[in-house]
């Protein structure tokens, strides 16, 4: 995927240039792989925790989902996924 290339593979702010860089960039792929909107919650958290770690001082950290959330998920994950996020200070959009 091709996403990590936008802005120099850094963190940056969410902007309209990113949303059209997603939108010409970022493609549906199917799979036979089973997954959830939470699974890509998780690695979302994954990924800030480690990224920021290693960036330093940052202000703010944020996870904007993208989805109808039109699939079932996996509600015993919610509590654990919730304590990580605050635990973490991560603020989660849905969009």
């Amino acid at each position: 995927m091709e996403l990590f290339r936008y802005n120099n593979e850094k963190f940056s702010m969410a902007n309209f240039d990113l949303l059209e860089y997603l939108q010409k960039h970022l493609k549906a792929e199917q799979s036979d792989v089973e997954t959830d909107w939470l699974d890509g919650v998780v690695v979302a958290i994954d990924y800030i925790k480690r990224e920021f770690d290693r960036a330093g001082a940052i202000k703010a950290k944020k996870v904007v989902l993208l989805s109808d959330i039109g699939c079932p998920s996996n509600a015993d994950k919610y509590q654990e996924i919730l304590e990580a996020m605050m635990s973490e200070g991560i603020e989660l959009t849905f969009l």
